[in-house]
């Protein structure tokens, strides 16, 4: 029987400064590409999701010492004379499992949860799978602790070396990779090892949406995308965290903190972005960070209110303009004035009054 689940692997390219996950369902393979530092900032935020996950996971194997043969024992008591479909049980401990696998690609991984979703896949005999979903357990008990020991130091090392900032003041220029490696070290009194070496650097190849070393006798299939990285399979959780967070440094890459939400990003279009991408329900409505600080402005500010009904208004209105120079001549002088109006009445220079009577006005004849 082919194999449906989802197979991940996880590698590093030190060519072109990226993270990336390859993962395959059902045939269909696809490489998810994200920034040197997204998986540190992403398991910084992490803190409170681990806690709870540990916590139910202790809830249903309460061991102290966490032992796969420990395990078996205890998910066949639970079980008792249920079989393993329909025990209420087995359902609750492999949806957390398949939970916590699905936080990150990198829990996956470590977790190896590939080998427990294979093994139900081929209608494995009810001991066998027993015998993984306990190992897998046994695994993810083990991460969850190694990541949340983890989390005050790493969280220290990105607060004392990363450009780090909580809406920090403009213009601030990035500091180099070996002042802050001396600053950190300063700070913390922990040298950072590792940066007096590069990381081991195998040439890969992406490849119709494959990646795998491209060794002497590789013979591609079409034009592939060479790299020199390296795979994080088979490597544990320190080791994971060591590599990344030294190409982070040897990157120069800049992490802020979101101002609406708290959370740890990597700005991906600018670098002094302010709010990352992360959703919430708000009355009901999906928004991103940068939305929901957009809606709690607009809240608190007539004149951003004013300014925002009129920027729509008339950009429609340009938009439909035959003219093709119309947007440049007519829409964006009003819009520059617009807002050198708000600036003064932010400084009490013009009233609110004063203010919605000029953006009422046409915009070609804004200044009378």
């Amino acid at each position: 029987m082919e194999p449906n689940h989802l197979a991940k692997q996880y590698y590093l390219d030190f060519s072109n400064h990226r993270e990336l996950c390859c993962a395959e369902n059902d045939g269909q393979r696809v490489v998810t590409e994200t920034p040197v530092g997204e998986t540190v900032c992403k398991f910084l935020n992490l803190s409170s999701t681990l806690e709870k996950s540990r916590t139910r996971l202790q809830k249903l194997l309460p061991l102290n010492n966490i032992d796969p043969d420990a395990y078996i024992v205890m998910i066949s008591v639970n079980l008792g004379h249920q079989p393993l479909p329909d025990s209420p049980y087995a359902a609750k401990l492999f949806g957390l499992l398949e939970y916590i696998s699905q936080i990150h690609p990198i829990f996956y991984i470590l977790m190896q949860m590939e080998r427990l979703l294979l093994q139900m896949e081929q209608n494995a005999p009810e001991k066998t799978i027993i015998q993984h979903m306990a190992a897998t357990a046994a695994r993810a008990a083990t991460l969850l602790e190694k990541a949340l020991a983890a989390l005050p130091e790493y969280t220290q090392r990105v607060d004392s070396v990363l450009n780090y900032t909580r809406l920090e003041p403009k213009n601030e220029e990035k500091t180099p990779v070996l002042t802050r490696a001396w600053r950190y070290q300063r700070k913390t009194g922990v040298p950072l090892e590792g940066l007096d070496a590069l990381p081991s650097r195998t040439l890969m190849a992406q490849e119709q949406s494959r990646i795998l070393p491209a060794s002497a006798d590789y013979k591609p299939v079409e034009d592939p995308i060479l790299f020199y990285g390296e795979s994080l399979a088979g490597k544990n959780l320190s080791q994971i965290l060591s590599m990344l967070f030294c190409q982070m440094l040897l990157d120069n890459t800049i992490v802020r903190v979101c101002g609406v939400c708290g959370r740890y990003f990597v700005p991906q279009i600018r670098s002094n972005e302010k709010y990352c991408d992360h959703q919430e329900m708000v009355d009901g409505i999906l928004l991103t960070c940068k939305q929901r600080s957009t809606k709690t402005r607009m809240e608190n500010d007539p004149s951003l209110r004013l300014l925002k009904g009129a920027y729509d208004r008339n950009f429609v209105k340009a938009k439909r303009k035959k003219e093709p120079e119309y947007v440049e001549k007519i829409f964006r002088p009003w819009y520059a004035w617009a807002k050198e109006q708000r600036s003064k009445y932010l400084k009490h220079e013009l009233t609110l009054d004063e203010l919605s009577e000029m953006f009422t006005r046409k915009m070609e004849n804004y200044l009378y």
